[in-house]
Order: C-alpha cells, then sequence, then structure tokens
C-alpha cells in the first residue's frame, strides 16, 4: 500500500507534516518524534497558525531546527515556476548532532543525497528536471543520533505544492 501522506499529497491534498508521539514501544524504530513549528509568535495563536499555514516539520530520533523556501516563499506554500525553470529549494538546518545529508522527495520519489557532513547546513536542493503539470516537494535531512551508529535520524519539511507550466 502507499505510504502516508504520499496518497493524499498526490490527490492534490495541501497538508503540513507533524511527528506523530505514538513511537515509545522498545520495539519501535523510532525512539520518539517531534514536531517544530516556525511561528510568528510564542503563543498558543502563533502555533495554530503555523499549523494551518504549515509551518511546520517532522522529525523522528532527533530534535532539528530545519526551514526551506522556494523563491522566498516559506515552506507549505504553492509555487509555480516556468517551463525552462528548474525547481530550487533553500534549506538552513542546525542539529546538535552531524547533519549527514539533505535531498528532495518529489511526489514520493526520493532524489539524489547531497553530503553536508555538518552541524549546520546552508545550501540549495535542485531538480532540475521537473515535468510539467502538479508536483509536490519535501525537504528531508538525515542526521546522527544519541543512539548509536544504526540509527538515524531524519527530519521531513512541510512539502512545496508546485505547479510547472
Amino acid at each position: 500500500s502507499e505510504l502516508f501522506p504520499n496518497s493524499f499529497l498526490t490527490a492534490g491534498c495541501k497538508v503540513g507534516l507533524v511527528g506523530g508521539t505514538d513511537h515509545f514501544r522498545e520495539w519501535c524504530p523510532n525512539h520518539f518524534c517531534l514536531t517544530g513549528f516556525w511561528v510568528k509568535e510564542v503563543s498558543a495563536d502563533g502555533v495554530w497558525e503555523a499549523i494551518r499555514n504549515r509551518f511546520t516539520i517532522a522529525m523522528s530520533d532527533s530534535r532539528v531546527a530545519m526551514a526551506t523556501t522556494c523563491k522566498g516563499i516559506p515552506m507549505g506554500s504553492t509555487v509555480t515556476i516556468k517551463k525552462d525553470e528548474e525547481m530550487r529549494v533553500s534549506l538552513q538546518a542546525r542539529c546538535a548532532h552531524t547533519i549527514k545529508r539533505a535531498m528532495l522527495i518529489r511526489d514520493g520519489e526520493p532524489l539524489a543525497w547531497t553530503e553536508i557532513n555538518a552541524k549546520t547546513a546552508a545550501l540549495d536542493l535542485v531538480d532540475e528536471a521537473v515535468p510539467p503539470g502538479r508536483h509536490w516537494y519535501v525537504a528531508t535531512v538525515e542526521v546522527e543520533t544519541g543512539y548509536g551508529s544504526d540509527h538515524v535520524g531524519i527530519c521531513h519539511a512541510s512539502p512545496f505544492f508546485v505547479w510547472k507550466d
């Protein structure tokens, strides 16, 4: 079966990503999941605004501060790109552990990883081969965790909803 939220995003639903808290069992691969919010004000109203506008990130097994923009527009937004234009997502991230690598996911398909190997990152992730039509993109980083070398943390930014002429 298709993984959530791919089916919703592919159907055109504009949803933001959040990390669930149901990973408390010892046998689960994730020790914890968190949701990060980019808020304009630190208040309950600010959090609800971030959720409504999809200014959220979802992460597992780590704590990552990550923000993405496309053409100066924040994650969770709709973007139009021209026929001869590439998809370019600017990513900024910081983590107490090493950020190993980053990539874009287009319509549920992972694109090429970009190696980082630092605790901070500021880079552009680019898809030069965007087919015409409607797409969704999620910027993702993989980080080391405090759980040993066999565990990695994953952080996803809320998607960009893209139309290419």
